[in-house]
């Protein structure tokens, strides 16, 4: 033990001995050691801001997916409704054309029943008719909302591209891409 206190001692009486000859080396090295603990700090703020923003993208992300999914439903169920309206309107065609071909009274009476029946349920669209307002309705504030929270993603991720960019000025070694 007193030994190693010896040989420290004397490390420290030659180290001070020497202290104002590489006086410039050891300024050099204080330098150095700052900048080191300037940049670390800087560092780890900017992997916080990072982190923070990846979160921020994250949850956006998901805001993005359900709007687009909630739309996605919306236009099926407009869809669904197109193809019904079509779907009866063919059938009323048909319907009203073997009518017209028609002789027999016990076929006419029964194909005229199906033209009573499919013109009351086009006819009855009327509920339909106001579903599907709601729905245009819904399908447009959806529209809306999403185009202002994709700009807001895209904001994001504008963003972290530029802290990409200020850090590659940074860095002495590029990344490849």
């Amino acid at each position: 033990m007193q030994r190693i206190l010896f040989l420290l001692f004397s490390a420290a009486v030659l180290a001070g001995a020497q202290t104002t000859a590489d006086s410039p080396t050891l300024i050099f090295l204080l330098q150095e050691v700052r900048q080191l603990r300037q940049d670390l700090q800087t560092l780890a703020v900017v992997s916080q801001r990072v982190q923070l923003l990846l979160h921020r993208m994250q949850l956006q992300e998901q805001v993005v997916k359900r709007l687009e999914d909630r739309s996605t439903g919306v236009n099926s169920q407009l869809e669904n409704i197109e193809r019904a309206r079509v779907e009866v309107t063919r059938i009323v065609k048909d319907t009203e054309d073997r009518l017209a071909s028609t002789q027999e009274p016990n076929q006419r009476k029964q194909l005229e029943q199906i033209l009573a029946q499919y013109k009351r349920r086009s006819e009855c669209g009327g509920e339909q008719t106001e579903h599907e307002q709601q729905l245009r309705v819904q399908q447009s504030t959806l529209s809306g909302e999403l185009r202002n929270e994709k700009a807001k993603l895209t904001e994001l991720q504008e963003r972290l591209d530029q802290i990409e960019k200020q850090l590659d000025a940074f860095s002495p070694i590029r990344p490849q891409r």
